[in-house]
């Protein structure tokens, strides 16, 4: 039946993430292109567009960075045409990290930044701090260690509102690495005593 197709989608899209993350690309990347034809064949463009984001991730995962590309502007013109900003917000960050990867710095700054505003529209500070922390690492990458920092400052302040104990160790661990790049010990002394504190709480090693 139909409904029970679409609901195998949804079980094997999250199988898919899961496999993604722990490093079974091939067997992901079965399960997604399952799921994406099951998803089409019952018009649920949703998760549809879901599918191809989780492609698109998985091949950036293995550096395949045209291939990711091609499957995260097709999920990126879904969540378009479907006006889901939230699921939309998420795939510009997919596509400026690719290139981010790739040292394609203007165009990662144009896809951050509209990842900011869309966060922003929503009133998600966890996006707000996600995209902060981008923008800053672009700004690391091109030696521009001021910039960096503020937007680190920005975002850090933000996931310690959102509580995301994970952000906050991210955003400590690249300022202590930008006031170490500025020359200034003390501050980045602090930031990493402060990251591995708060790696050891997150059971990090």
């Amino acid at each position: 039946p139909l409904l029970d197709g679409l609901h195998k989608a949804d079980t094997l899209l999250s199988l898919g993430d899961l496999l993604m993350i722990t490093g079974e690309w091939d067997q992901a990347e079965n399960v997604g292109r399952q799921a994406l034809e099951l998803t089409e064949r019952g018009g649920d463009h949703i998760k549809s567009a879901e599918c191809q984001r989780l492609l698109g991730a998985l091949e950036r995962h293995r550096g395949n960075y045209p291939l990711a590309l091609t499957w995260l502007q097709k999920s990126r013109r879904g969540f378009e045409a479907l006006e889901d900003a939230a699921n939309l917000r998420v795939v510009l960050r997919e596509i400026g990290i690719v290139h981010w990867s790739q040292g394609e710095y203007r165009r990662a700054l144009r896809y951050f930044r509209r990842c900011m505003q869309i966060a922003k529209s929503l009133g998600d500070i966890h996006g707000m701090s996600q995209a902060l922390g981008n923008i800053s690492i672009v700004y690391i990458a091109q030696d521009d260690d001021r910039r960096a920092l503020r937007y680190a400052q920005r975002g850090l302040k933000l996931a310690e509102e959102s509580g995301d104990r994970l952000g906050v160790s991210t955003f400590v661990g690249n300022m202590g690495t930008i006031y170490q790049s500025l020359g200034d010990y003390p501050r980045a002394l602090v930031c990493f005593t402060r990251y591995l504190n708060l790696s050891q709480e997150l059971g990090f090693r």
